[in-house]
């Protein structure tokens, strides 16, 4: 006979485990997927019986992975059961109007599982048990079982035992599995952090741009004349060695500034400093080594330019409507949900960063170096702040998570010195 197969749909490899080992016990044939776009790629060539479809899941969540299967004339017949941690008929009406079959707890029992089958006629329905009318046209009640020795007794429950030591070996298994993911995944972040600082201190400084084009001698004679007060100065504070060390070299920077302006540029207004500004993505780090990139092109044009002030590095964290729990995690909370459901308004990656994660070394060594080599003409300094704009109440999670996307995000802002 031909096993009857299921798909299990979920992102937690021990909820996969467990409800696998109970679909097995129907002689069900089981194929799982960890993500709602996985799952329809295997829809293109496979035909289950049945779909076990978990709501909120990274990506796609379920309620619209439904919706696009019960939409495919293909497979628009197999019947969806949903499940999820969250209580209450709103769910339960959502996940109906959007094509599932049935809507059991994320803690289903196999009674559950079992009745669920049975209606969805996956499985084959009970058989009745006999009529008191057939009782009593046979004459006497149902004979009594006889009692059961200890050895009997010991032979049933045995193998009942070890079915239930081979499911917690394998729940415990994928615990473990998962746990090991996380820590080498923080283990690859923190040699990623370590690998960037050691490119930085071991990269070859900027090559000197080419001497610039003979300027008008109006420009000129004003440099001159800069250079000449300059130097009058210098005699007159020579006895100040650490100083003058300070002053000359304040004069080679801002000299290399006014050769690189062009002909007919005017004075620099404080508006003409560059900045900007870098999007984030819900759980992104602010300093990645792309970002560290960016920033030190950032703060070499501000140094050519001969920019005076502070270069400030603005941080800015939203908080997303996320659904889930500390155990399982947190995901994109489903777009049509009202924002006042949320299980959580915030950004747990952002928030579970270390000192040392959210501003690390090589950050340190970058702004330390800009401060020596300008003598603290340039200060950088990294702040971090909260996002406003959220959306008025009455609002659903998709308009409160786009608000959210479009306040998170870097910026690099050079705020002059007053004169």
């Amino acid at each position: 006979m031909t096993l009857k197969r299921a798909l299990i749909v979920d992102d937690s490899k021990s909820a996969r485990v467990v409800l696998s080992r109970l679909l097995e016990k129907h002689d069900l044939a089981v194929e799982t997927r960890d993500s709602a776009e996985a799952a329809l790629e295997y829809l293109e060539q496979n035909r289950p019986d049945v779909i076990f479809m978990d709501h909120v899941m990274p990506g796609m969540d379920g309620l619209s992975a439904v919706q696009l299967i019960k939409k495919d004339p293909l497979t628009a017949s197999i019947p969806i059961l949903m499940y999820t941690s969250q209580d209450g008929d709103i769910y339960a009406d959502a996940a109906k109007a959007s094509g599932a079959d049935a809507v059991l707890p994320k803690q289903m029992s196999p009674a559950d599982i079992s009745d669920a089958l049975v209606r969805l006629k996956v499985l084959p329905g009970r058989g009745s048990a006999a009529s008191p009318d057939a009782t009593a046209a046979g004459g006497a009640g149902p004979a009594m079982a006889p009692p059961l020795s200890a050895q009997e007794v010991r032979s049933a429950v045995e193998p009942l035992i070890r079915d239930q030591a081979a499911d917690l070996r394998r729940y415990f298994g994928a615990e473990m599995e998962s746990l090991s993911g996380k820590l080498a995944a923080d283990v690859a972040r923190r040699i990623e952090s370590a690998a960037a600082d050691i490119v930085h201190r071991l990269s070859p400084p900027p090559v000197a741009p080419p001497p610039p084009p003979p300027r008008p001698w109006a420009l000129i004679g004003g440099f001159c004349a800069a250079v000449a007060a300059v130097a009058v100065l210098s005699v007159t504070v020579l006895h100040d060695q650490g100083d003058m060390t300070g002053m000359r070299a304040t004069i080679d920077r801002q000299a290399a500034a006014l050769a690189a302006v062009p002909e007919n540029a005017g004075p620099v207004s404080s508006g003409s400093w560059p900045s900007e500004r870098h999007p984030l993505g819900y759980g992104d780090g602010p300093f990645n080594p792309a970002r560290l990139a960016q920033l030190t092109n950032w703060l070499g044009a501000l140094e050519q330019r001969g920019f005076v002030g502070t270069a400030r590095i603005a941080v800015s964290i939203s908080d997303y409507c996320l659904t889930g729990n500390p155990g399982e995690g947190y995901s994109m909370a489903p777009a049509d949900m009202p924002a006042a459901s949320c299980d959580l308004r915030g950004s747990p990656p952002d928030e579970g960063r270390s000192a040392a994660e959210r501003e690390p070394a090589a950050l340190t060594t970058l702004m330390a170096g800009l401060a020596e080599r300008t003598h603290g003409e340039i200060k950088a300094e990294v702040v971090f702040v909260k996002a406003s704009g959220y959306p008025a109440a009455g609002a659903n999670a998709g308009q409160w998570n786009a608000a959210a996307a479009k306040g998170h995000y870097v910026e690099f802002v050079a705020q002059p010195r007053s004169p």
